[in-house]
């Protein structure tokens, strides 16, 4: 069961990718959580928790045999960032070479992965399971009206900014002794 959770920890050896990977991962889930996670840390970890529950499933199901899926979820990671309404039309420049528009982000690592002589694989896999989590957390509420994907209440309650059940309490507040 420690698998679960460890194959999303090892980035691989200390190499040119890992330090690309470890740059993304600090810069864009940092973003992501300061940003569009503002104050709701237990939707950042449920949307973790189920995009990781989703790639081991699909990678279990598949029977693909990736030992490791941390390289999906940090662009999983960079996929969702790039979603936000807020870094869409955002200009970038990737290692000054060439400038193009946040959304495409994933897709410009993506390439740059593949001239690097590694595998698109698992970039798809944060792909495609970024754009399912986008999808049921974002669009499709617009559209139905019905929230798929909604952090439940006991994780909320396992994080201090999502539980206004503590507020009452009036904690913070000194109080003049004597």
């Amino acid at each position: 069961i420690w698998r679960l959770v460890t194959n999303f920890l090892f980035l691989g050896p200390f190499s040119f990718p890992f330090l690309f990977q470890m740059v993304f991962l600090c810069q864009y889930a940092v973003s992501l959580e300061k940003e569009a996670f503002s104050g709701r840390s237990a939707d950042f970890f449920y949307m973790l928790l189920v995009s990781g529950l989703v790639m081991v499933f699909g990678v279990y199901i598949t029977d693909a045999g990736f030992p490791f899926l941390s390289h999906a979820m940090v662009m999983l990671l960079v996929y969702v960032w790039s979603k936000q309404e807020s870094n869409m039309s955002r200009s970038m420049s990737f290692l000054g070479l060439f400038q193009f528009q946040a959304m495409y982000l994933p897709f410009v690592i993506m390439l740059f992965s593949v001239l690097m002589g590694q595998s698109p694989v698992m970039d798809i896999i944060g792909i495609l399971v970024g754009h399912v989590y986008f999808f049921f957390h974002d669009i499709y509420p617009r559209q139905s009206g019905k929230q798929i994907l909604e952090t439940p209440t006991f994780i909320q309650e396992m994080f201090e900014d999502s539980a206004p059940a503590r507020a009452h309490r009036g904690w913070g507040a000194g109080q003049r002794l004597g």
